[in-house]
């Protein structure tokens, strides 16, 4: 799955993250009710859903260059 996370970056710095994968999981969050438009048919529908990015837990707090570093490994790593 693919998510939209809102930062404090720079862009340059988001435009690095572009296609990285981040610990943590989407998952599907309960919500008010909200009429979605579903783009190619045009017909309305509504939603009592929403999907939100959750953080993988960490036991200890991850320096912002080591999670960086993780980041740039995009999975791949010992």
């Amino acid at each position: 799955m693919k998510a939209n996370i809102t930062s404090t970056f720079s862009e340059e710095v988001a435009a690095t993250l572009l296609g990285k994968q981040m610990p943590g999981q989407i998952i599907k969050q309960e919500c008010e009710p909200y009429d979605y438009t579903i783009p190619d048919t045009g017909e309305v529908i509504t939603l009592t859903h929403t999907y939100e990015y959750t953080p993988e837990e960490k036991t200890k707090p991850v320096k912002a260059k080591e999670f960086m570093e993780e980041l740039s490994m995009n999975g791949v790593g010992a």
